[in-house]
């Protein structure tokens, strides 16, 4: 399901995410439905290309879908909504995908080397042809509250040591979470691992992690304090039992930010942002009770 998400300048500056980005009108953005999340894209500008997101997309790799039993390493250009630090190389093709050259990124799918994905089909791995970071820049504003999860597991380490990655918002100033997980879902992760104070990252919660086969699920929240504007969160590889290019799983990434938004005034509102952001608020809850959840 998909609704045009109008531009709105006035909104994009409240947010402090669009004030070096052209302001004409421009209504290539979309707004989907993807695992229960609302996704609202801006484009505002002529080209395709200069977007304003909000949260995450592709939350589980699952594009470019290969198929069933493989591992490829992929140009990151060819993997919606994710960027990554490593260098560009010449990668290598599986099931639909071929071997293409440019930063790359490596995706497994289920059940290749006897590792399903923690969901759907397919998940990333950090270390691809060397130690990496990937990420997405999602639009952050002072004073509000993040809550975030996702899933991480370590390769060939049942007996460790870990595969360490670090949760961040552009760089180890602003850390989130490390995860510390053996690939039996084995975890390590302590209280300290738990950042409850670093740069713009303030108030940081953790919950119980929770095993789920050979994946660790880790969650909590956060309030940011840093700049409003744009910023990159993203897992950032430290350590892994092979060291070099192998380990560090990531899947089933959620990130929730607050409703910017104020309560809808009966069917109209004074933005276009916030307009598109109801409509797929009341279908979703529409949904949800056609559905019984």
């Amino acid at each position: 399901m998909r609704w045009r998400a109008m531009n709105d300048s006035r909104f994009l500056r409240r947010m402090g995410c669009g004030r070096d980005l052209p302001s004409r009108r421009h209504t290539g953005g979309t707004a989907r439905l993807q695992g229960g999340l609302a996704l609202v894209l801006l484009a505002i500008s002529t080209t395709a290309g200069a977007q304003v997101q909000r949260s995450f997309i592709n939350l589980g790799f699952e594009q470019p879908a290969m198929g069933p039993n493989c591992f490829a390493q992929v140009p990151v250009s060819t993997v919606p909504g994710w960027r990554t630090t490593h260098p560009p190389g010449t990668g290598i093709g599986c099931g639909s995908l071929p071997a293409a050259t440019g930063p790359l990124v490596e995706l497994w799918s289920t059940p290749f080397n006897g590792l399903a994905a923690r969901a759907g089909e397919q998940f990333a791995e950090l270390n691809a042809q060397e130690p990496s970071r990937i990420y997405q820049s999602v639009c952050l504003v002072n004073g509000e509250t993040v809550a975030w999860r996702f899933s991480h597991t370590g390769r060939n380490n049942a007996v460790g040591p870990d595969d360490v990655a670090e949760f961040n918002v552009n760089n180890a100033s602003n850390t989130i979470f490390t995860a510390r997980t053996r690939s039996n879902g084995a975890s390590n992760s302590g209280l300290l691992d738990c950042i409850s104070l670093d740069g713009g990252v303030t108030l940081g919660i953790c919950n119980a992690s929770v095993q789920s086969g050979a994946w660790r699920d880790y969650s909590g929240r956060f309030t940011w304090t840093g700049g409003s504007g744009v910023h990159d969160f993203g897992f950032a590889s430290i350590s892994t039992a092979g060291g070099g290019p192998i380990g560090n799983f990531i899947d089933n990434v959620n990130v929730v930010q607050s409703d910017l938004c104020p309560p809808a005034r009966g069917r109209r509102s004074d933005d276009g942002f916030c307009r598109a952001h109801h409509r797929v608020r009341r279908h979703r809850h529409r949904d949800q009770r056609f559905h019984g959840r």
